[in-house]
C-alpha cells in the first residue's frame, strides 16, 4: 500500500499514525521514543526483578480491577513487568507487560491471576504461581502438560514486541502510583525501593554476623577454659 493510501486507511478507521491495536480491537496512541530501544526487552538486575515481583503480587488484583484505565493509556499498557518466568531446557520466557498480563487473564477467565511460570517440560513438574483473590501466592493448578502452559504464557506475552521498542512506557511502580493518585514525579522511585531492599538485606546480614561473632567468642572462651584446665598442674 502506498503512503497516501495508508494515510487514507488510517483515517478511515480513525487511527493515528503512532497507534497500535490491542487484542480487544481498540487502538492505543503510542508515545514514540527518540529512537527504537532494544533494551526495552532486556531483563534488569535481580534487585529490580525482586521489587517488581513484590509490587505485582501486592497489586495484581488492583491492576485487573483498573484494566479499563490501563487499556486507555499505552504507557501503562506497555509498562514492563520484570518477573522472569522460565522453563528447564528452554530458559527465560518472553518478558511480559502490564497489558499482556491483563489480556492473558481475561482469556484465562480464572479468579486466581497467574503471574509466574516455572517447571520442566520433560518431567512435567510445575512450580508456577498465581495470586489468589485474598492476595496470597499459591501454586498454579496444573492445567495439563506443562508445555501447554509455557505456550499459553509465551503466546500471550510475545505480542507488541516492536511497540515496546518503539513507544515509551511507564515503570510498573509508576503505573501503580498513577492509578492510586499518588504523585509519581520523582525519577528514582524504583531505585529507592531497590535501595530499601538492599538496606534491609544488609541489616539482616549485620545481625547474622553479630550473632556469629558472639557465638565464635563464646566458643573461644570455652576452648580457652578447657585448655587452661588441661595444662594447669593438679
Amino acid at each position: 500500500m502506498k503512503e497516501d493510501e495508508s494515510d487514507k486507511a488510517r483515517d478511515a478507521f480513525g487511527m493515528e499514525e503512532n497507534a497500535f491495536t490491542i487484542e480487544d480491537g481498540r487502538a492505543l496512541k503510542g508515545y514514540p521514543r527518540a529512537q527504537p530501544d532494544d533494551s526495552a526487552l532486556e531483563w534488569p538486575e535481580k534487585e529490580v526483578r525482586d521489587v517488581d515481583w513484590e509490587l505485582f503480587v501486592e497489586n495484581a488484583h488492583f491492576l485487573f480491577e483498573n484494566r479499563e484505565k490501563i487499556f486507555a493509556d499505552s504507557r501503562m499498557f506497555l509498562a514492563p513487568v520484570n518477573i522472569m518466568s522460565g522453563a528447564a531446557y528452554i530458559g527465560p520466557l518472553v518478558k511480559p507487560t502490564v497489558g499482556t498480563y491483563l489480556e492473558w487473564w481475561l482469556r484465562r477467565g480464572k479468579e486466581e491471576l497467574a503471574f509466574f511460570v516455572s517447571g520442566s517440560p520433560l518431567s512435567g513438574a510445575n512450580a508456577s504461581r498465581s495470586v489468589a483473590k485474598d492476595g496470597s501466592v499459591v501454586l498454579l493448578p496444573k492445567p495439563g502438560m506443562f508445555l501447554d502452559l509455557v505456550k499459553e504464557f509465551t503466546d500471550a506475552h510475545k505480542r507488541y514486541l516492536e511497540e515496546r521498542k518503539k513507544y515509551k512506557a511507564y515503570s510498573l511502580l509508576e503505573v501503580i502510583l498513577r492509578l492510586k493518585g499518588i504523585d509519581p514525579s520523582y525519577e528514582d522511585a524504583v531505585k529507592a525501593r531497590v535501595l530499601a531492599r538492599r538496606s534491609t538485606a544488609l541489616e539482616k546480614t549485620v545481625e547474622i554476623l553479630k550473632r556469629t561473632l558472639e557465638e565464635t567468642k563464646r566458643r573461644c572462651r570455652s576452648w580457652k577454659d578447657k585448655y587452661k584446665t588441661a595444662v594447669e598442674p593438679k
